[in-house]
């Protein structure tokens, strides 16, 4: 079992942590929320275009009619 250290943002503590992203050839340190129950993890355009990340390639998803975002493979691990 992993254990991980809840850090504060914006006054309140919350489940952050820090992975690795590989988009292609170059490891990324990211940091992202940490949701046990999530099909899905979620990054803004503005992060994916700063890894020369092509997030309009892959293939799109919807979810109840709230957002619509492109499902991509990629590589992640927990960074230590």
């Amino acid at each position: 079992m992993n254990v991980f250290r809840y850090k504060p943002i914006r006054g309140k503590l919350a489940p952050i942590i820090t992975i690795g992203i590989k988009p292609k050839e170059i490891w990324y340190p990211i940091e992202v929320y940490l949701d046990s129950g999530a099909a899905y993890t979620l990054l803004h355009a503005q992060m994916a275009e700063g890894m020369n990340f092509d997030y309009l390639a892959g293939e799109p998803i919807s979810k109840a009619s709230i957002f619509k975002s492109d499902l991509h493979p990629s590589k992640m691990r927990p960074l230590s």
